[in-house]
């Protein structure tokens, strides 16, 4: 019942964005969350969002993809591997499709990476969810010390959304951009995860 109404709040959510897109007011409200954040472009604080850009990037996501799916092999987890590898390649289609379908253009400030493909939604914040995202869950679903789950869901969550402003802090997406990307993978990760409960897949092996 709670992933229901999960899913009905980010889907919901999610296409108030979109209608919000279409607006001047709420972009040009956008445009101004972006000149806000031009104290952190230092060129120090520009190679660190640079770095976590690119950790959520085509470059290293397949390495991460691959590298937990042979350990999830190992620990005798192939249902989660599937479920962990499905979960990636979905949000990857759902976020091709969409970026072509609403076509918004990235921002027109200097951006300080290079974007080529369209703005809404951030493939970058779809990535960091559905992957570190529910990487960070499971991990917490396979470990039992309580300090050490709520230390692992900070770190990985605080990754995710530095991802997210990553996106904002170089130029390449508006904050909604971010957002809706969140939305909608976490309503990706979070149909994963309930398949993941509910089916026990994450019970230790004896």
């Amino acid at each position: 019942m709670r992933t229901s109404y999960l899913l009905i709040f980010l889907f919901l959510f999610f296409i108030i964005l979109l209608f919000l897109t279409k607006t001047v007011w709420f972009n040009q409200f956008d445009l101004f969350i972006l000149t806000k954040l031009e104290i952190f472009r230092t060129p120090p604080s520009l190679t660190f969002f640079k770095w976590i850009s690119y950790l959520s990037s085509a470059h290293i996501l397949p390495f991460v993809l691959i590298g937990v799916s042979i350990f999830l092999l190992i620990v005798k987890k192939p249902k989660v591997m599937v479920l962990w590898v499905i979960c990636f390649l979905l949000e990857k289609f759902i976020n091709i499709v969409l970026k072509n379908s609403i076509q918004r253009v990235r921002p027109t400030l200097h951006h300080y990476e290079l974007a080529s493909s369209y703005s809404f939604p951030s493939g970058h914040a779809m990535n960091a969810m559905s992957v570190y995202g529910l990487l960070t869950l499971i991990i917490v679903l396979f470990i039992k010390s309580q300090w050490l789950r709520v230390t692992i869901l900070i770190i990985g969550f605080t990754f995710v959304c530095l991802v997210g402003l990553s996106r904002l802090v170089l130029n390449v997406h508006y904050l909604s951009d971010v957002i809706a990307g969140y939305c909608v993978s976490g309503m990706i990760v979070s149909l994963i995860m309930y398949l993941m409960v509910n089916r026990n897949l994450l019970k230790k092996t004896t």
